[in-house]
């Protein structure tokens, strides 16, 4: 049998009547991450007097400075729905780099393949350099930055307690001497008594 051909070679070209647009809802469209799913949702807006089937995308991870070489060919998906004339509509594609590649810069195409009545036509709707990303190796700093907050606030107040801790013994210790003891009393009344009964004799 004949081997089948590859989607992305001597593709068809793009209509005329068709306007595509992109978005990556959860990375910036210059660093990808390595080995997490990626999605890129295609913006399709139908100009023209007749009805567009999507058919299908696809995605390919290319050299830079060599786009005709892939490192990587994304998987290909079936999509199987129309845009109306004069309408527009938004498809999801999910890609993700294969993760034993290294962060260095690629070249991503993103590319949706889809029909008139009587012709087949492709746009390659993404289509730029970016910088592959090992999350994993990253420190999240927020998280950091939040638990050397958090460790600071412990032991401000920790410190702040043992302070009201000494002032309060402080406090008691100064009011416990000013205050004469009973005992004292008592002894300087029969002093006084004493002397008392001495002068009369």
């Amino acid at each position: 049998p004949r081997p089948q051909q590859h989607p992305l070679t001597d593709m068809a070209p793009s209509s005329p009547d068709v306007v595509t647009s992109f978005h990556f809802p959860t990375v910036t469209t210059k660093s990808i991450p390595i080995g997490e799913v990626t999605r890129v949702v295609l913006g399709f807006l139908n100009t023209g007097d007749e009805s567009m089937n999507i058919t299908g995308m696809i995605g390919s991870l290319n050299f830079q400075h060599q786009f005709s070489r892939y490192v990587q060919n994304f998987t290909a998906i079936g999509v199987g729905e129309a845009v109306e004339a004069g309408s527009e509509g938004s498809f999801e594609y999910q890609f993700m780099v294969a993760p034993e590649l290294e962060p260095m810069e690629f070249q991503i195409a993103c590319t949706v393949f889809y029909e008139d009545a009587d012709e087949a036509y492709t746009s390659t709707f993404f289509n730029q350099t970016i910088t592959l990303v090992d999350n994993k190796g990253l420190i999240d700093v927020g998280f950091l930055l939040q638990n050397v907050v958090l460790v600071f606030v412990l032991v401000a107040l920790v410190v702040f307690v043992r302070k009201q801790t000494e002032q309060n013994k402080s406090t008691k210790s100064r009011v416990g001497a000013s205050q004469p003891d009973g005992d004292d009393d008592g002894h300087s009344d029969y002093l006084k008594r004493l002397s008392a009964s001495r002068k009369n004799k």
